[in-house]
């Protein structure tokens, strides 16, 4: 089972490579979640695609806890 630092990395990994030659500044990491049931990883990232502006873009990126896999990313939207 993969721990929340390498489920970061692999998601913070995972969004540079899909976007790569997009602008992408302020990459943060703003939240991480394991499912109930172990299986899952959900790590949020906020990234801004404008330099030297916060975080205003969110996504959820979804990773099997036990392999590392990435499964899905969603926009997540603040409320």
């Amino acid at each position: 089972m993969i721990d929340v630092k390498e489920a970061a990395i692999v998601a913070k990994d995972y969004l540079l490579a899909l976007y790569d030659g997009r602008d992408i500044y302020n990459l943060t990491l703003e939240e991480v979640e394991l499912s109930e049931d172990q299986e899952w990883w959900y790590i949020t990232l906020g990234y801004s695609e404008i330099s030297g502006l916060r975080a205003s873009n969110y996504k959820v990126i979804q990773i099997k806890s036990e392999t590392g896999q990435v499964f899905s990313m969603k926009v997540r939207t603040l409320q």
